[in-house]
């Protein structure tokens, strides 16, 4: 569910509300394994590690907001800058976004 909210005429704020489904995969158990001898004195050396997973299928909600700014006389280009964040019982998440918008994406009235 969401809502578009025209604050210029080449500005838009964009919400967007609503339930989510999550499918995690997540280690636990974890062990560092020691990692093989090689013949280059360690240089080339990484770590090995071991985990069990579980799996996770839940449902939580996710919030979303972007500020669109199409520039141009047309306004077919245009860029927006965005952030959401996600939640659940297990984990919660959460960014910023930047993107380029490309076509007819407004309305004249």
């Amino acid at each position: 569910m969401g809502k578009v909210i025209p604050l210029h005429q080449k500005i838009v704020f964009t919400t967007s509300v609503g339930p989510s489904y999550v499918n995690y995969k997540m280690p636990y158990n974890v062990k560092k394994v020691p990692s093989p001898t090689n013949s280059w004195g360690g240089f080339f050396n990484y770590s090995i590690y071991e985990y069990e997973t579980r799996r996770y299928q839940m449902l939580g909600g996710s919030v979303r907001g972007d500020l669109a700014l199409y520039p141009g006389r047309k306004r077919k280009v245009g860029m927006s800058l965005g952030g959401f964040f996600g939640f659940n019982h297990k984990m919660t998440q959460g960014g910023i976004d930047l993107n380029l918008l490309i076509g007819t994406t407004l309305r004249k009235k």
